[in-house]
């Protein structure tokens, strides 16, 4: 949304009218899942001790993410390292992801998660995956956790 100059909002979209190419996001990265791992390093940065094994992560939380926007709705994704996934149908998607879609037109704020109602959604939903499975095709390659350490990497 875009607000004036005393801060309140105009209603108008910044995007709206414009034509806008998908963008994609990715965040990952083992601080991104085990909060208690992350901890650990830290502490272990302060005191100046040696940091835990990267082997003492926690890799079944869903705290890996990718997002697609595409000028109205942003889609994401959020897996575990352990599961990485290019789901193509609608229960794939919900069965091994944690999925959020916003329709930043009409909710700027992201308050209503379209997902929640898959069946009303299933089109868009659909449409953003295979946006999102082919961007992440094209900018990243294969998604499937090879960037990570060799001693965490999926088998």
């Amino acid at each position: 949304m875009t607000r004036d100059s005393k801060g309140h909002n105009t209603g108008a979209q910044p995007w709206s009218g414009l034509s806008w190419p998908s963008v994609l996001f990715n965040y990952v990265g083992v601080s991104t899942v085990d909060s208690d791992y992350l901890t650990k390093v830290m502490s272990s940065l302060a005191v100046h001790q040696p940091q835990p094994p990267v082997t003492q992560v926690k890799l079944d939380k869903r705290g890996f993410l990718s997002f697609v926007f595409d000028g109205r709705y942003k889609f994401a994704r959020y897996y575990a390292p352990s599961a990485f996934n290019t789901p193509q149908t609608l229960e794939e998607i919900l069965r091994n992801n944690d999925v959020q879609l916003f329709d930043l037109e009409s909710d700027p704020e992201e308050m209503h998660n379209l997902v929640l109602q898959p069946e009303k959604n299933r089109a868009t939903i659909l449409r953003m995956n295979q946006l999102l499975n082919d961007l992440m095709a094209k900018e990243v390659g294969v998604n499937d956790g090879r960037f990570l350490p060799q001693d965490i990497r999926p088998k």
